[in-house]
Formats: structure tokens, sequence, C-alpha cells
């Protein structure tokens, strides 16, 4: 079956990005032929005018929204409500260069032309951003000029860009400039400059910090102090950071390393999960990741450092490329490339390969003609690319509707549900049962049973459906259904149980929905097709960002699960 990575993507005009082009003011600069255009002329004169005399307004609507991205369960979904996977490479220099080395729109032209990426993640150092770095006297401007750039490019190719805050400098400007366990506080002051910059741009992604390491969950998440070479700072954590970057108001994604070099995501899809919206888990997958002690694969142990996130949200293998000089012995390039990407494209992770710089290893290309690409990476990485249909079916299916349990017994279950549709045909749907990772039942129909399951035992169920070129769907409406104690047949579609009381209000709410129970550890807002909007652990959520209509509230306390009905206004 082929995999098929995103959704087309409508081209954006040049007029449709105006805004800041460094962390100050300004406009960036358009199309050559658009800037003879009278129109193009007194628009951009309106918006810059709007910009400089009035710096508090809101520039959301005015970019193009057409590509605007959103995180719904555990897939990114443009304005079009398609399904959207990232594929690409990273184009690196921004971290140890003040000005790219020159290459970075020549890089991403290669990306966007001939290895057909629709996306690329730009790496950027906070000292440069500030012209804090050595060589630098203009303040940063020419840097931030460089990146406004990259973004108007991506944003005109109808094309997306993750901003990745790869090199800190442990809480000293100037100093220590490079990767470091954590980031440090003039890593806030840096994403409040860019997130303010580039709020709610469509063709921007935020990733927060590049690869965290050596350091406890509780660390990672809330912060605290780091001693690292002798050297002492304060991080600020992930929750902080991306707080941070929310009170610009900007709702752009922001995507979120785990521990481990940004590979291991056990706490950042559990205990320590950051509260909010729009969120994506990157891990960085090298063939020193995850092996057995032959070099081999260990896709068990994988599984438990990765794919434990995919079902919670969408997963982002931000850097990926094949080397051997790191943890020897790994798995050569000819198996291990193909494992690896049977791997990410049969669990739907946007993935970014490992660098569009002939000196930046694992290499994609040996020298600036873009032409030639290394044997052992670059050769995997572009075949790959290249092979994602792009002009065939790349629209996923509308997710089903209505699941409903016709029947049961004390070891069956019968289930129904309403067709999805798609653009050239829905050619099956997968059954899920709890956290199963792998569906109990693939069928054509719309109907299925359940069987060899246990008396009296609770079992929730949900679907998505599948068409020819591998394009998913959403998932349906979560149902939770018992199964009998004897051999009685019934149906059942309840989900609630007696508990102890929980206040819920306002309902409806607006903006910040408050809850009362006793002995509080999460409460998650699902919405009516089974999928986890918000998460809190505290008595205080935030649903300003959601959409009017239905969802139900389940509460975890210290005993007992219960669920609420919610109105959002």
């Amino acid at each position: 079956m082929t995999k098929t990575p995103y959704s087309p993507l409508k081209p954006a005009s040049p007029l449709e990005w105006t805004g800041r082009t460094d962390a100050r003011a300004g406009f960036s600069r358009k199309a050559e032929t658009a800037a003879k255009n009278p129109l193009f002329v007194a628009r951009t004169v309106l918006v810059y005018l709007l910009f400089t005399l009035a710096p508090g307004i809101d520039s959301s609507g005015l970019f193009a929204q057409s590509l605007a991205l959103r995180v719904t369960g555990n897939k990114l979904y443009n304005s079009n409500n398609q399904v959207v996977r990232l594929v690409g490479v990273n184009v690196p220099a921004m971290e140890w260069s003040n000005n790219g080395e020159g290459r970075v729109l020549l890089s991403m032209d290669a990306s966007y032309g001939s290895f057909k990426s629709n996306h690329i993640r730009l790496p950027l150092a906070q000292d440069r951003w500030f012209g804090k770095a050595s060589g630098q006297s203009d303040g940063g401007a020419s840097y931030r000029q460089i990146v406004a750039d990259a973004v108007a490019k991506a944003n005109a190719a109808g094309k997306y860009i993750v901003l990745d805050l790869h090199w800190s400098d442990m809480g000293v400007w100037g100093s220590h400039i490079g990767q470091h366990y954590m980031p440090d506080n003039n890593s806030t002051t840096f994403w409040q400059d860019v997130a303010a910059a580039y709020k709610n741009h469509p063709a921007v992604l935020f990733d927060l910090y590049n690869e965290p390491h050596n350091v406890s969950w509780s660390v990672w998440r809330n912060g605290g102090a780091v001693t690292e070479n002798g050297v002492t700072y304060n991080s600020p954590g992930m929750q902080a950071l991306y707080n941070t970057v929310r009170n610009t108001g900007a709702n752009n994604v922001v995507i979120v390393g785990g521990l481990d070099w940004a590979y291991d995501l056990t706490g950042a899809s559990g205990t320590y999960a950051l509260e909010g919206f729009n969120i994506m888990l990157a891990a960085h997958y090298y063939p020193w990741k995850s092996k057995h002690g032959d070099g081999t694969v260990n896709e068990a142990h994988r599984a438990t450092m990765v794919d434990v996130a995919k079902d919670k949200y969408p997963v982002y293998v931000g850097e990926l490329g094949w080397g051997d000089w790191i943890n020897p012995p790994v798995e050569n390039h000819p198996t291990w490339f193909p494992k690896a990407f049977s791997w990410i494209d049969d669990n739907g992770y946007s993935w970014s390969g490992w660098s569009m710089h002939p000196g930046g290893g694992p290499a994609i290309i040996t020298d600036w003609t873009y032409a030639t690409v290394t044997a052992s990476n670059g050769k995997y990485i572009r075949d790959r690319l290249t092979s994602y249909p792009s002009g065939s079916d790349t629209q996923a299916p509308t997710a089903p509707t209505g699941l409903w349990n016709t029947g049961k017994s004390s070891t069956t279950m019968n289930w129904t549900w309403n067709a999805a549709t798609d653009n050239v045909g829905v050619t099956a749907y997968e059954l899920f049962v709890n956290a199963e990772t792998t569906p109990r039942v693939t069928t054509a129909s719309t109907s299925a049973s359940l069987t060899n399951l246990a008396p009296g035992t609770s079992y929730g169920v949900k679907v998505r459906a599948r068409d020819a070129a591998g394009n998913i769907s959403g998932w349906s409406n979560y149902v939770v259904v018992t199964t009998n104690a004897t051999g009685r047949i019934a149906s059942e579609n309840a989900t609630a149980a007696p508990g102890p009381e929980i206040l819920a209000y306002p309902n409806p709410v607006t903006a910040t929905l408050r809850i009362r129970v006793k002995d509080l550890e999460q409460a998650t807002l699902v919405n009516l097709h089974g999928i986890d909007v918000v998460t809190t652990r505290s008595d205080v959520m935030d649903v300003t960002h959601l959409p009017a209509g239905v969802y139900l509230l389940k509460v975890q306390t210290k005993d007992q699960h219960r669920v609420v009905r919610i109105t959002k206004q």
C-alpha cells in the first residue's frame, strides 16, 4: 500500500504575507513583479502603517489562512480539514553562522524543488537572533532578515517551515553558544520575540528546544537549576516556554522534544505532559537509538520510547539520518533505512531528514550543487521524499460517525457505524479496542464483531477509515461497553458510572471551565469524534480556542472515572 504524506497545499499569494520581517517591525519583500503592481504597493503601505502606528494589532487576520495547521487528537489538519504530514529536511547553518553561510534560501529551493519536501526545519541560535554573537554589529537585524526571507519563501511556495531553537547559551549572552542540556532564561526572551514576530503565521511552526537531555522529567517540564560542565544556570522548563509562546497570542503548532536528546517521549506523553493545545511531540531517530547489542534495530524498545505517544499526539521525527560514528556497532544503511521509513510511514509520523549541508553530518548532499547525494544517507532520504505521490490521491477520508453497539454477550460484541466518505473511495475500516495500537478488526463493511472477550469487562472501542493510497481518517466517536457477566444478549451504549459529585461550571462555557471534584487527577475534554482536545491536571481548563459544540469532559479522580456533558458556546 502506497503511503501518502500530505494533503495538497494551496500556494499562497505573495500578497498574503504581511507583517514583521524581524523581531521589531516592517514588512517582507515581495516578488519583484508583484511590487510593480499599484494595488500591491497600496496594500503594502497600508499594512506597514498598521504595524508601525498600531503595533498592538493582532496580525493573524492578515495571513493566508489556507495553510494554517492545527492539532486534533494525534494528527495535524489544515484549515480545509485535511490531514497533513510534514516530510522534508533540516537546513542547518543558522545555528553556527551569522548568515547561514549564505545558503539557506538556496537550500530551501532545492528542498522544496527536486527533493519535493513540503517543509523544512530551520535551526536557530538565540544569541545570533539578538546580535550577541561574535562578528555581529547590527543587533541581529541581518540574521532576522534571513529568517524572514525564509518564512516568506515557504509561504509563497505553499509550504511549511519549523523555526527550531537549536543553540542556547546557559543564560549568559554571547557565551557558551551551542547545544545544551536545556533551554535557559534567555530562551524565554528568544521565544517572546520570535513568537510575537510570527504569531499565527500559517506556514510557521515553533520547535521549543532542539534536544533536551541529562535532566529529570520534572526539570524538563517545570524548570529548575541545571548544572552542566561546572556551570549552573536556570532552565524555565518546557511548560513555561510553551506558555511564553501562547502569551504572545500565537496559536501556531508548538513542537516539543522529549528527553534523551529528543527521543524519549514517555514523560512528555504521560505524567509530565504539557498543558495546552496544538502540541506536537518530537523524537529524533538515528541508528544508535534503540538497538540490540549487535547494532540491529530494537523495535520493542523504540515502541516504549516513541510509539507510546502516538495515540495522544502527532509525532514529528524532527531529525532522521544514518551514521556509524556514535556508539557502534549500528545496523548498516541498506537495511536500517527501509525499517525506519516503514515505521515512520506506518504510524503516520511527520519527519525531517538531517541534513541539507555537505558538512553537517550525517549529510544529505555532497556539495552545494545539490545534485549529488551521499550514498549512505542522502540517497535514502531523497528517494523516500520523491517516492511520495504528489499528484495523485492525497486526501484522507472523513471520520466514520455514529459508532454503536448493536448487541453483546459475555464474550462478544457487535458494532456498526456510518460510512466515511473519500474523494476516491474508502477501502477499509479499522476497529481499535482500548489503548491498543493495532486494529482488532479490519473490514470493508460498516459493521464488525469482536470475539474472545472477557465476561463482565469494559472495552472502549473506536473506528477509523483508510483509502487505497494509505490516507487515514480521524477517529469516530469513542464508546465504552461492558460484556455481560452471563450469556444474556443485550446492547449498551453508556459511558458514565456512579461516583463522586462533579461540578463543572459555567456550562455552557465560552472561555474558562472550572472543575470541582475531590481528588482530581486529570480532566480531559473530548469532542464527539472521540478525540482528546484539551487535557489538564488543574481545576481550570482553557477552552477559548475550541469551536462551539457539545463535548464530553472525562474526569479522573483517585478512585473513579466520570463523564460530564459540556456545551461550548
